[in-house]
C-alpha cells in the first residue's frame, strides 16, 4: 500500500514536471512569437517611412518639374499668337543631314514648332485651324517624318501634334487625312520602344478609323480594312495590344481599333478573335460607363458577322443594345 503510494506521488511528480516543461516551452515559442511580431512591424514601420520618404522626394521631383514646365509653357505661349502654318511645314520638311550637332539642332526646331501648335490646339476645338494645319503641308511632312526616318529620332512632339490634329475636331476634319495615306506611317512608329510614341500612334489611328466608320453604311464592311491589311497593320494593332508595357487605356484603344476594322467581317485570327472579344467583354462586365459605351458598340460592329458572334455569345453572353 505504501509502495502504491509511492508510486503515485512520483508519477504526479512527473506529470508535473512534464506539464511545466509543456508549459514553459509553450511560453517561450510564445514570446518568440511575440518577439518575430514586433520585428515584423518594425520592419513594416520602417519600410512604411522609407516609402513615405521616396513619396516625398518623387513629389518634390515632380513639383520642380511641373513648375520648370509651366514656366516653358508660358514662354512658347509668347510665341503661338502669330504662327507661320507654311514655314512650319518648311521647318518640318527639313531632312536630317550634316553633322550629328547639326542633326541635332534639326531636329531640336523641329520639335520645338510642334510644341507651339501642341500648346495652342491642345484640348480646344477649333476646326478652321486644324484645317489650315492640315492645308498648310504639316500633316504630309509628319507623315513623311513617321515613314522614312528610324524610330529612334521619331520623338514624342512629331506623334502628338498629328495626334491633337485628329482631335477634339469633327469627322469632316478627320477625314481630309485619309487620301494623305497616312496608315502606313502611323502602323511604323507602333512599334516604336517610347510606350508614348506609341500610345499617341494607335490614338491618331483609332480617331481616323472611328470618323470613316461613322460616315459609312453601319452593317457594311469599314472602308479602310484593305488600307491597314496591305500594310501588316492589323497584325501590328494586335501587337500593340499584346505589350505588356502598355496601359489599360492604350490596350482598349486598340482593341476597339479591331471591333472597327472587323465591322460585319469575320476575324479570321482565331488568337486574336478571342482575345480582343474577350477584352472587350472584360469591360462591359465591370460597367465602367464610357468605356462600356464604347467596348458594346465594338462587340456590336463585330457582331454584325455571324462567326464572331458566336464567338461573342459563348457561356451565354448576351450583346448589349447599343443605345
Amino acid at each position: 500500500m505504501k509502495h502504491e503510494k509511492e508510486e503515485n506521488i512520483r508519477l504526479k511528480e512527473e506529470h508535473r514536471i512534464k506539464d511545466e516543461e509543456i508549459r514553459m516551452k509553450y511560453e517561450l515559442n510564445q514570446r518568440i512569437n511575440e518577439e518575430n511580431i514586433r520585428l515584423k512591424e518594425q520592419l513594416k514601420q520602417k519600410d512604411e517611412e522609407l516609402n513615405r520618404d521616396k513619396e516625398e522626394l518623387h513629389r518634390n521631383v515632380e513639383e520642380i518639374g511641373k513648375l520648370k514646365f509651366e514656366n516653358q509653357i508660358l514662354k512658347d505661349k509668347e510665341n503661338t499668337q502669330n504662327i507661320d502654318l507654311k514655314r512650319i511645314a518648311e521647318i518640318l520638311r527639313q531632312p536630317l543631314i550634316g553633322t550629328q550637332q547639326q542633326q541635332q539642332q534639326i531636329q531640336k526646331q523641329q520639335e520645338d514648332e510642334c510644341r507651339k501648335l501642341i500648346i495652342k490646339y491642345e484640348g480646344k476645338k477649333d476646326d478652321e485651324g486644324r484645317l489650315n494645319i492640315i492645308n498648310s503641308g504639316i500633316v504630309d511632312a509628319l507623315i513623311q517624318i513617321f515613314l522614312t526616318r528610324s524610330l529612334d529620332v521619331i520623338s514624342k512632339p512629331y506623334i502628338q501634334l498629328f495626334f491633337i490634329i485628329t482631335t477634339p475636331s469633327s469627322n469632316e476634319i478627320k477625314l481630309p487625312i485619309v487620301p494623305k495615306n497616312p496608315y502606313p506611317s502611323l502602323i511604323h512608329i507602333l512599334d516604336h520602344q517610347d510606350i508614348e510614341v506609341a500610345k499617341y500612334a494607335i490614338l491618331s489611328m483609332y480617331n481616323i478609323l472611328a470618323a470613316r466608320s461613322q460616315t459609312s453604311p453601319q452593317n457594311s464592311t469599314h472602308p479602310h480594312f484593305d488600307a491597314i491589311s496591305d500594310c501588316d497593320g492589323i497584325n501590328q494593332i494586335f501587337r500593340v495590344f499584346k505589350r505588356n508595357d502598355i496601359g489599360k487605356y492604350s490596350k482598349r484603344i486598340a482593341a476597339e481599333c479591331i471591333g472597327h476594322l472587323f465591322r460585319a467581317r469575320e476575324i479570321t485570327n482565331s488568337e486574336m478573335k478571342r482575345e480582343i472579344i474577350a477584352h472587350l467583354k472584360q469591360i462591359i462586365m465591370k460597367r465602367e460607363k464610357e468605356q462600356m459605351k464604347q467596348a458594346v458598340q465594338a462587340l456590336n460592329r463585330l457582331a454584325l458577322n455571324a462567326v464572331n458572334r458566336a464567338e461573342i455569345e459563348k457561356d451565354g453572353f448576351v450583346v448589349p443594345d447599343d443605345d
